[in-house]
This record gives structure tokens, sequence and C-alpha cells, in this order.
């Protein structure tokens, strides 16, 4: 167990051995960062999972649109059913929701964490397969339905070892929020530290650098021999390719703002877990806190690069998509 907090063992009750408690600034700092991660993720992630199930005959047709929707979904839980434990936490400037809590704040925070990282690179490598073969949609929606499936799958396995022993979950920072113990020097929980960084950090991140680096220079190649694998007359074929190729940009836009929330907490989580750094008390808190804020950010990303899903989106809050269900009733004189 960490050594800044205990819970009884017949009981949801926390009990802290010693208290660093958060300043009064602090505490309103956090308070206000988690209401509006929680109040802003929630709304524009709803958004966008509203949009994808009224008008899924019509957007849900690529890979990229089934992993826009996974990922919508995992962070609309995170803001409205995970961040209300912190801003609450901070709010009274100590953990409120006892042992289960914070249990259930770990644990999907580790899950959805997981498997975003895990479908992120699951389609990188998608987009690789599909800008190498010959055949533009080589990958159906189904079968990116399924990989969707089996990162969630995998990351809740994974998610799930801290519960059956294999290190567990626990207080982190100021005490107002819970992670996996990262700081532990027993080999169970230091093992699966390095199986979490390993599996679910450095293999994506190297999956989706590999994949990345074969899409330049398969991009680079075509596009220098443009007329002797289209010719004149293919500009379907062209046109077909282009939207691929925007296509992984799109996707690269979505990597980058994952990688840039969650690559302090993994450097962090590093320090600690590998070369055993002391990081001072309470500074846990700011990366975890931060890498938390993709669930803004994820949103205005899928709407300004997807115009077809802003444009669906505009039509449901103005309410405009439940017009075509109304047949008109004839005019009687």
């Amino acid at each position: 167990m960490n050594n800044c907090c205990i819970f009884s063992e017949n009981s949801d009750i926390f009990i802290q051995d010693y208290k660093m408690p958060i300043s009064v600034g602090g505490s309103i700092a956090l308070a206000l960062s988690y209401a509006i991660i929680a109040l802003l993720g929630s709304i524009s992630n709803g958004l966008v999972g509203l949009t994808y199930l009224k008008w899924r005959g019509q957007i849900l047709k690529q890979p990229k649109d089934v992993l826009i929707l996974s990922l919508a979904i995992g962070d609309f839980v995170m803001s409205s059913m995970v961040c209300p434990l912190g801003f609450a936490s901070a709010v009274s400037r100590n953990w409120t929701s006892g042992y289960a809590g914070c249990v259930f704040y770990g644990f999907f925070s580790t899950w959805i964490g997981l498997s975003s990282i895990a479908q992120l690179s699951l389609h990188a490598i998608e987009r690789y397969v599909t800008l190498s073969s010959p055949t533009p949609n080589v990958i159906s929606v189904k079968r990116a339905f399924q990989m969707v499936m089996a990162a969630w799958i995998a990351s809740f396995i994974a998610s799930c070892f801290p519960l059956m022993g294999w290190s567990e979950y626990t207080f982190e920072g100021f005490g107002l929020h819970c992670s996996i113990l990262w700081d532990s020097t027993s080999a169970s929980d230091s093992s699966y530290s390095f199986f979490l960084l390993i599996v679910f950090f450095l293999l994506p991140v190297a999956a989706i650098s590999f994949s990345y680096g074969k899409i330049f220079f398969i991009v680079r190649r075509i596009y220098l021999n443009a007329d002797t694998m289209w010719g004149h007359d293919a500009q379907a074929t062209k046109e077909s390719y282009e939207a691929q190729v925007k296509t992984a940009k799109q996707l690269l836009l979505m990597i980058a703002g994952f990688m840039f929330a969650w690559t302090p907490y993994a450097i962090m989580s590093a320090a600690v877990a590998i070369f055993g750094t002391r990081i001072p008390f309470g500074y846990h808190e700011y990366p975890s806190l931060f890498a938390k804020t993709s669930n803004i950010y994820n949103p205005v990303i899928y709407f300004f690069t997807y115009q077809s899903l802003r444009e669906k989106a505009i039509d449901l809050l103005r309410c405009k998509g439940n017009a075509n269900l109304v047949h008109p009733i004839p005019h009687v004189q």
C-alpha cells in the first residue's frame, strides 16, 4: 500500500496515515478544472455520439467513423462519470467516494486510457494496410468494429489485473484521485507498471511510428509517380486514393492530440516505476488532470476535420433531423 494512505479492511472508510492538505487556492483550481472537463467533455462527446447514432446510416460508413464513435463514448464516460468524483474531492479537499469510488475511478481511467491508445495504434496500422493495398477499402467497417472491440476487451482484461492482486488501485497526488500503484518497490506492483508501459505505451507508439513512416514513403512514391500509377483516365482512382491520404492525416492529428495529453503522465509514471524518481508530493495530480483535457479537444478535432460529422451535428442541434420523420398533415378547407 502506498505510504500516504490506507483503507480499512472491513469497510469502505478511507483512513489517512498522514495528510498534506492541498491549499484552498489549489483545491479551487482543481475543482474548476474538473468541472470544465466534466461539463464540456460530456456535452461535446455526447453530441458526437448522438450524431453518429442518429445518422448512422449516412455517416457511419468508414473505419475512421467507428474509431471516432468509440473514442467519443470512452471520453463521454470519463467526463460524465469519472471526473465528477475528482471534482467532489477537490471541493471538499479530501476523497469523498470511499474505497469503492477510488477503485471505480482508477479502473475506468485506466481502461479508457489503455483502450484509446490501443485503438489509435490499430487504426494507424489499418491506414498503412489500406494505403499499401491496391483495393481502396480493404478493411471494412465490420473489420474496424472488430478491431475496436478487440482493443476494448484487451484493455479491460489488463485493467482487471489490479483487482485480482497484480498491483492495485490506490490514491495518487494529493489523494484526490486514484490510479495504479506506480511507486511501489515490490516485484508484483512494479512488474505490472512495466507491463503497462511496454504493452500499452511503447509498443503502440512503435506501431504508430512504423505505420506512419511507411505511409510517408508510400505517399511520396505514389505522388512522384502519379502519371505512371494513375495515367490520364483514372481520375476516380486518384480521388479515392487522395481521400485515403486525407483520412490518414486526420487520424495523425487525433493521435497527436492523444499523445500530447497523455505523454506527460506516461513520462512521470515511467520515471517513478523504472528509475525510482521521487515526485514531490501532490505533483502527480497535474499530469493526470492534464491527460483528461483530451476529453475536451478530441471532439474539436473531430468536428474540425470531418465536414459530414460537423454538418450533421449542427442539424441535430437545430432539430432538423426530426423534420424528415414527420409526415405533413394535409390542409382541410
